[in-house]
């Protein structure tokens, strides 16, 4: 009976200590990004053992910070394919910046119908959507109300201070 549960509290022990491993290489990336390392950022999240949403994210977002934006576009459609539409800004971002406006106006507008979404002052101020500004179909994007009422006051007053 000892042995059993000798045996199971290592095995418990263990998996908590692995799982464990890789939230620390997470957070190891996350530091070295913090620090603008982001190729040492990029080669620790390559050497995690698990592939997660974070991994794919925290990639992408290295390589956005390189300007590599067609590596960084597959990173994030990676963790997209984890957790659907929750890196759909950083893809509209992207593909803006690669010049292919339909692509980041149809990712944009994802973001947009989240429930959890960017507030407009912060999207239309992004520098990555800066050559969108004259673009019809970015104009005809904004026409579209995507704001309730009190998003649009919370977000006034957020501006406002």
């Amino acid at each position: 009976m000892r042995k059993v549960c000798f045996t199971s509290l290592f095995i418990l022990f263990s998996v908590m200590v692995s799982s464990q491993q890789v939230d620390m290489s997470l957070l190891k990336a996350r530091s070295l990004m913090d620090q603008k390392k982001y190729e040492a950022a990029l080669e620790n999240l390559q050497h995690s053992v698990k592939k997660s949403f974070q991994n794919y994210f925290l990639s992408g977002e290295c390589y956005y910070q390189h300007r590599n934006f067609s590596k960084a576009i597959e990173s994030y459609l990676a963790a997209d394919s984890i957790q659907k539409d929750a890196a759909s800004f950083e893809l509209a971002r992207c593909y803006a910046q690669n010049n292919d406006n339909q692509q980041a106006i149809s990712w944009l507008q994802k973001h947009l119908a989240l429930a959890h979404k960017k507030t407009e002052l912060e999207i239309i101020t992004d520098s990555a959507f800066t050559g969108l500004a004259e673009n019809i179909e970015w104009k005809a994007l904004w026409k579209k109300s995507w704001y309730t009422d009190q998003e649009i006051t919370k977000n006034a007053l957020a501006a406002s201070i």
